[in-house]
This record gives C-alpha cells, sequence and structure tokens, in this order.
C-alpha cells in the first residue's frame, strides 16, 4: 500500500502545479486537469501492484515510479515558470488514424449507393456523438514535444469501430480563400509551362487570352492570340484560337486559365448551362479541357478535348501531367435504380465513362453529404487516357502534387478535457502513380480549420497547412506517410491572420488590422522556437514575390489617414539569416499612382536574373485630364530599390491597362487585352506595338 509520506507528495505536487499553470500557457495536453489525473492513475496503478505483490508474500515497497512521475513534473513546473505568455510554443499535437478503420473504397456503384445514400445511419458511416479518442504519447525526440499528443493507430477490426465516435462532420463553408490572401501554390508568380496564366510566352510567340464582341453573331466571345514578338520591331498576330462563346441565355462559358508544355497549349474552361423543363430550371456544371498542337504556332490544331462532370475547383500541371478538379453534387435519391446517376464522369473525345467504383472513396464520419470531389490526372504527352478518383463529400482544401493529391474536410469532436466541442480538421493523402490513384494509408487529425490553403513542397513532399483555433495559429508540417514531423501551435493568441503565404521552406502569416505585421516560421532545419519571428511589414497583405533565397519582395497599398488615399507602397525583404529577417529598404509611391491589378499577384514581373522588377500602374495625366497606363520599373541590386525606367503601354488608356508584362533578354513586353507594346530592356522606352 502507498505510504501517507507519498500521499502527501503527490497532494503537495498536485498543489503547487495549479499554483504554476495559473501564470504561463501550456498546451491542452499538459493542462492541469490531464497531470493530476495521469498522476492520480499511475497513484493507482502502483496501488494495484502492490497488493498482488502482498498475496504473494513478498510485499516490494517502492516509490520510483512516484519519484519519475515528480522529476517529469518539476521539469513542467519550471518549464512553465520561464516560459513568457505569448511564445509560440513548440509541439506535436497530432493523431494519425490507419486508413482500414476508416476510409473504405467502392465495391460496386450499389454498395456505394447504399452506404452513402440509403443507408447513412449504418455502421460504416453513421455520424459519431459520443466522447472522441485519446491519443498517447509517443513522441521523445524533441524535448518540447514530450508532453503533447503525438501519434496512434487505430485498428480495423470491428469491435473497434466505434473510435470514431465523438466527431460530427461539417459541410465546406464557403471557400476561406475568398476573404483570405494566399499565394500561388509555390508561393511565386511567374510565367511558363508551370503554372497557368492568362498570358504565357515560349521565347518567340505570347499566347494571350482575351475576349471581345463578334460583330457577326454580337455575342461576346474568348480567344487566344498568338503572336509572334520576335523580331521585337515587326511583332504579328499569326493565328487565334476560339476557346469560348462567353455568355448567353443558355450557357455561360469561361476560359480559366491556359497551360504551356513544350508544344501543346491547354485550356481549361468552366461551363455551366441552363433549361427550365415543366417549369422546373435545371442548372448543369461541366469542366473542359482542350488540347492543341503548337508545333506550328501559325496553324494550331485542336486534338484532345476532356469534358469532366462538376463545377471547377482548381487545376495544375506538374510533371507533364494536368491535374484537374471538380466538384458534383446529388440531390435526394431513393432508388437503387439511380446509383450510376450519382457518379461522375468525363467524356474524352466525345466517349463517356464514369469513375470506376474502386476508385471511389467515402469515410465512415460523412453522412449525409451530397458531394463528391473529382479528380483527373492526365499525362499531356498521352492524353487519351485519365486516372480518375471520386472522394465522397471531399473538403474544400485541395492540393495537387508531382505525384499525390492531398484533401481536407473539417469536423467538431468533443474536447476530452473540457467536454466542449471543437473544429478539428483531418487531411488525407492519395498517391498518384502512372495512371493509378490509390490511398497513402493514412489520415491526419489536427486542431482547428485550416486557413489560407494546403501546400505541399515541390522538393520533398513535406504537406504544410496552417489552422486557427480557439488557442490561436497552428503550423502543421507532415512527411509523405502523413506523420507529424514539425508543429507550431497557439501563435498570434487574439490575432486575426489576413494573408498565409507559402514559400520554399517558410510560412508567413500576416496579421494585424492592416496586415501590419508578419510572423516568419523557418523550416529550412529542425523546426526550433528561436526561428520564429515576427516583422513589421506594412506592405505584405496584398503580394509577395521571391526574388532569390534570400530576397523577398513585397507590394501592397498603404491607406492614407489624412488624403483618404491609398498609396502603393514597395519594400525590399533580407531573410539571408532567418532569425533576423528585416526591412532593407521601402519605397512609396506618390497618390497620382494607382495598382492597375488589384490582388492578381500574376501582374507584378519579376526578373531574377536581372535583378529587376516591374508593377502596373495607372498615373493621371494632369495636363492632357487623360489616364495613363504604364508598368514602373526597378532595380533591386544591393538591397535598394531604385527606379530605373517606365514603360508607357498607352497614353491615354479607357478601361483596358496593362496587367501582364513578360522579360526577356532584349526586350520588356506589356501586355493588355487589347494590344501589346514591345520596350527596349536598355531605357524602356516603346519599340513597336501590335493591337488586337
Amino acid at each position: 500500500m502507498m505510504k501517507n509520506k507519498d500521499l502527501q507528495t503527490l497532494d503537495l505536487l498536485k498543489g503547487e502545479f495549479e499554483k504554476s499553470v495559473d501564470s504561463a500557457k501550456i498546451p491542452l495536453k499538459l493542462q492541469k486537469q490531464s497531470i493530476v489525473h495521469m498522476l492520480e492513475k499511475e497513484a493507482e496503478k502502483q496501488k494495484i501492484q502492490e497488493e498482488e505483490a502482498a498475496k504473494k508474500k513478498y510485499q516490494v515497497v517502492t516509490i520510483r515510479k512516484l519519484m519519475a512521475i515528480a522529476a517529469m513534473l518539476a521539469v513542467v513546473v519550471a518549464g512553465t515558470l520561464v516560459m513568457r505568455p505569448g511564445t509560440p510554443l513548440v509541439a506535436l499535437n497530432i493523431t494519425s488514424h490507419e486508413s482500414g478503420s476508416i476510409l473504405n473504397s467502392g465495391e460496386s456503384y450499389g454498395k456505394i449507393f447504399e452506404d452513402i445514400v440509403l443507408k447513412p445511419e449504418s455502421p460504416s458511416v453513421r455520424p459519431s456523438v459520443t466522447a472522441t479518442q485519446k491519443p498517447s504519447v509517443t513522441d521523445n525526440t524533441n524535448p518540447l514535444a514530450q508532453t503533447s499528443a503525438a501519434s496512434t493507430s487505430i485498428p480495423s477490426s470491428p469491435e473497434k469501430e466505434d473510435a470514431f465516435e465523438g466527431y460530427v462532420y461539417k459541410e465546406p463553408e464557403a471557400k476561406l480563400e475568398e476573404q483570405l490572401h494566399t499565394s500561388s501554390p509555390d508561393g511565386v508568380s511567374r510565367f511558363g509551362d508551370f503554372e497557368a496564366d492568362t498570358v504565357i510566352e515560349d521565347g518567340d510567340y505570347l499566347y494571350v487570352l482575351t475576349s471581345g464582341r463578334d460583330n457577326e453573331t454580337n455575342k461576346t466571345r474568348e480567344v487566344i492570340l498568338v503572336v509572334k514578338i520576335i523580331p521585337d520591331n515587326d511583332m504579328q498576330v499569326v493565328s487565334e484560337i476560339p476557346v469560348s462563346d462567353g455568355e448567353s441565355n443558355e450557357k455561360i462559358d469561361e476560359c480559366v486559365e491556359i497551360y504551356l508544355q513544350k508544344n501543346c497549349l491547354i485550356t481549361v474552361n468552366k461551363s455551366r448551362s441552363f433549361s427550365t423543363v415543366d417549369g422546373v430550371h435545371f442548372e448543369s456544371d461541366v469542366t473542359a479541357a482542350s488540347y492543341y498542337d503548337i508545333s506550328n504556332p501559325e496553324n494550331p490544331v485542336k486534338i484532345h478535348e476532356h469534358i469532366q462532370d462538376g463545377g471547377y475547383v482548381s487545376s495544375r500541371l506538374c510533371d507533364g501531367k494536368l491535374y484537374l478538379v471538380t466538384s458534383t453534387s446529388f440531390s435526394e435519391v431513393t432508388e437503387k435504380a439511380d446509383a450510376e446517376r450519382i457518379i461522375p464522369g468525363s467524356k474524352i473525345n466525345g466517349e463517356y465513362g464514369r469513375v470506376s467504383a474502386e476508385n471511389i472513396f467515402y469515410d465512415n464520419l460523412s453522412a449525409y453529404a451530397k458531394t463528391f470531389i473529382y479528380v483527373t490526372v492526365t499525362n499531356v504527352s498521352a492524353p487519351s487516357k485519365s486516372a480518375q478518383f471520386a472522394f465522397h463529400a471531399g473538403g474544400k482544401d485541395v492540393y495537387c502534387h508531382a505525384d499525390s493529391i492531398v484533401f481536407s474536410k473539417n469536423f467538431v469532436r468533443t474536447n476530452e478535457v473540457t467536454g466542449a466541442a471543437e473544429d478539428c480538421t483531418f487531411v488525407y493523402r492519395f498517391n498518384v502513380k502512372g495512371d493509378r490513384i490509390s490511398y497513402a494509408n493514412a489520415v491526419a487529425e489536427i486542431n482547428g480549420k485550416i486557413v489560407g490553403g494546403l501546400y505541399a513542397d515541390e522538393r520533398n513532399g513535406n504537406l504544410k497547412t496552417v489552422t486557427v483555433s480557439d488557442g490561436g495559429y497552428n503550423v502543421y508540417v507532415h512527411d509523405k506517410e502523413m506523420k507529424c514531423v514539425d508543429t507550431v501551435e497557439d501563435l498570434l493568441v487574439g490575432e486575426t491572420v489576413k494573408t498565409v503565404k507559402y514559400i520554399g521552406n517558410r510560412v508567413y502569416l500576416v496579421y494585424g488590422e492592416n496586415g501590419e505585421k508578419t510572423s516568419i516560421i523557418d523550416f529550412s532545419k529542425k523546426l526550433k522556437a528561436e526561428n520564429i519571428v515576427s516583422v513589421s511589414t506594412a506592405t505584405l497583405s496584398n503580394s509577395l514575390y521571391e526574388v532569390t533565397e534570400t530576397v523577398l519582395l513585397g507590394v501592397g497599398v498603404r491607406n492614407g489617414e489624412d488624403s483618404g488615399k491609398s498609396n502603393a507602397v514597395i519594400t525590399l525583404f533580407d531573410f539571408s539569416n532567418p532569425e533576423n529577417f528585416r526591412s532593407t529598404d521601402t519605397l512609396e509611391l506618390s497618390e497620382e499612382y494607382v495598382l492597375a491589378a488589384g490582388n492578381d499577384g500574376r501582374c507584378v514581373m519579376v526578373d531574377s536574373e536581372k535583378q529587376i522588377f516591374g508593377i502596373p500602374v495607372i498615373k493621371a495625366d494632369s495636363q492632357s485630364h487623360t489616364d495613363v497606363s504604364s508598368y514602373l520599373i526597378f532595380s533591386i541590386e544591393g538591397g535598394k530599390i531604385m527606379q530605373v525606367g517606365e514603360c508607357i503601354h498607352d497614353d491615354a488608356v479607357v478601361g483596358d491597362a496593362a496587367v501582364r508584362c513578360v522579360s526577356t533578354d532584349d526586350t520588356v513586353y506589356t501586355v493588355s487585352g487589347k494590344k501589346i507594346v514591345s520596350h527596349s530592356a536598355e531605357d524602356y522606352k516603346a519599340i513597336s506595338k501590335v493591337e488586337f
């Protein structure tokens, strides 16, 4: 039996701990209720062991385990005393689940139909309402992570089906990206055969997506103009590719982006059709990718057409593969004969086929949802066959990587300590290999709701996510096996993050009423608390660009308190020392200049080799009372910003300013919806122009 002296020691430790936690913020797994419960449980366990020993007539009384707990508690108490309130904590607060107990692959259309439509209350898909599981502590490698939940595997045996009780699926909300600025997939605005844009160049030709009214049909239509830009003093439109018919009473057709992969130009269109049958209004969404052979740019030839069910979500061209993501939905269905009707599919060169049953995935937490996220992966060099799969109730965040696709879903769970409902997010990873897509056999559970989207590093595949929870903002890093390898929790408590940006090994959280501060987390090496810095960055909330690995460019807007006008502000940042991130120079444009492209980060031209950048502006000419459209060109050598020229695009612009700029060896091209102007790279004077 435990001696009175030992029990008094335990009571004393509990009392001292309760005093210490009032003066410092510590992770959930270190809250006093958890520690006290752990101590009491350990004491009870010891008591049982000693009773058994007494029955065997060789009772051994020891308090080694109790003293070990006391030593651990002393470390915790000492740590809480030296931590300053608000200091970011590094922890591994993550749960990793085996796929067998949470995700199903469809056996047949009929079985899928029964599980997700007819019998949502069945054990495999029923919503759960009781207490959540309690992850165990397994990480002992990081001294700051030893007291936080790490990972646990949930067996897939039938008796363990209730392991996920306590989670309730949440229908996806409106995309946070509509309210939160996020960077392009790799954080860098650029042109070429990797990211989509509306203007792409290949050295000799510019491919420009533009629109205008057809004089014959009186309808607005979109075309891609193929413009020969060499020589720069004799530019010519050599061909055009019609890509959409615009809007009508029956249909809205819009080209959202174009890609260039060697001699293949790809257009991505979203289309919505309207119809009325017997007084009932119907809408139908499809997304189309059209492939054109441009080996002879003067005679483009359409070689492939892929029409995919569902409204456009996103697309990406990576490693020669086009990822096309759409969302489909279905209404109330009660007859098993309608099973196929809920399954999405694609029409490839006129032949329609649905995604096969084994490539449809659904979990046991998303009952009653009536949506699919539908993904196809097409090898651009052999587009006649696509890998495809559908994910029932797939979440609002999707990221397509070179060899994987990542989704997130929001759930509500019961806090194991307080009993309160709290947000959590499940992140699922699917592997892409050739024409096959398979589940990665793991799903990660993280605290809070994701903000700013998902991002997978192109070099190592590590996934970065930022979430917001009651305790503040959290940054998580997972490897390809969905194991949490780094995390920072409880950042910026009480603040509101306006922008999340991922660039290389760093994550930027822009916060403050006007985005005047930025917290930067550097993952270049194993994460340490001292690698987290906050700096004054009043101009990062609009656009952030990587000039080199250590030089960043911020382009933003500062609201003038006295004048009421907004001034464009350009800031240069030096990140050569991650612990001393600093601004090296700031330039504020006069009030007569207005940024021309709003929040479209692709409008800023950055030429890292030449160490120059350009931003589109409109300047009011007080003498002629006209607006001038131009690109201001700046040099950024030596950590200083210096204006070196101005590329005048139009000295009397009316509603069609230049919003794209392309830099080549000897020439700078400015592009609007009506014309292209070439400028000398020496003095930035206009050389020639071509009008559409």
